[in-house]
């Protein structure tokens, strides 16, 4: 990463935005520009200042991050950094580049800053930019999602209640940065898997098992790996 990542910090603890600050320094890349403690100031900043970056928490007193989307510049991309796993939904429509869940992993965090440092000068973009038939742009609501495969520089997303998948302008690694991992968990380096959905995993021989999801009559065919993996995930799921 050669360019400066210009970063405003927005969350109504001091201890976290001390700390997220304190982590950020720990990659030269990145510039914290200023920290906010309500929607209010980052309102107050965002007139004054454009961010290339925005860390933005999302219940705060007052208002809420989610409220800031109409006063960010197209070129401001958002991570959101919240003790809260539910919002992510409404965090990726709002064109989340990532949602990390505090306490953050260092891992994590700088894996969302390499993603965005590959990223081209003022990207911007939501969850899930489509390329289906005629070129059209469509949104696919995470809910839907059953699994997710990789297909070069794209990715075939596989819905409910669709009989073929859909192709989406995202590789599986911004996927990664980009899904709540109590959902989705990657097997390989070319699938991932929503895991509520799940309905059935049946043993079909030492190298093949099929997964059953609910509202989808085709299963998915996994190798010996990849189901050593999902079992392993599925029993975690079960004692959580």
């Amino acid at each position: 990463m050669n360019a400066t990542l210009k970063t405003l910090i927005v969350d109504d603890e001091p201890l976290a935005r001390d700390l997220l600050a304190s982590m950020l320094a720990a990659h030269p890349e990145v510039e914290v520009i200023g920290m906010a403690g309500s929607v209010a100031e980052a309102r107050a900043f965002l007139e004054r200042e454009t961010p290339d970056v925005l860390f933005l928490d999302i219940e705060m007193p007052g208002a809420r991050g989610l409220d800031l989307r109409g006063d960010l510049s197209p070129g401001t991309r958002t991570i959101f950094v919240t003790a809260f796993a539910d919002y992510a939904l409404e965090a990726f429509d709002f064109g989340a580049r990532g949602y990390l869940l505090k306490p953050v992993d260092p891992s994590r965090l700088a894996l969302v800053l390499e993603r965005l440092g590959a990223e081209p000068s003022g990207a911007v973009g939501g969850l899930a930019e489509t390329v289906a038939e005629g070129g059209k742009i469509s949104c696919i609501p995470l809910e839907r999602i059953l699994w997710i495969e990789a297909c070069q520089n794209y990715t075939l997303v596989r819905q409910v209640d669709l009989d073929a998948s859909v192709l989406v302008s995202r590789t599986l690694s911004e996927w990664v940065l980009l899904l709540p991992t109590q959902s989705f968990e990657r097997l390989s380096r070319s699938l991932i898997v929503r895991l509520p959905p799940i309905q059935a995993v049946r043993w079909q021989s030492r190298d093949e098992t099929f997964v059953d999801f609910l509202d989808c009559k085709h299963h998915l065919s996994l190798g010996r790996t990849a189901a050593l993996r999902l079992k392993a995930r599925l029993k975690e799921r079960s004692t959580e």
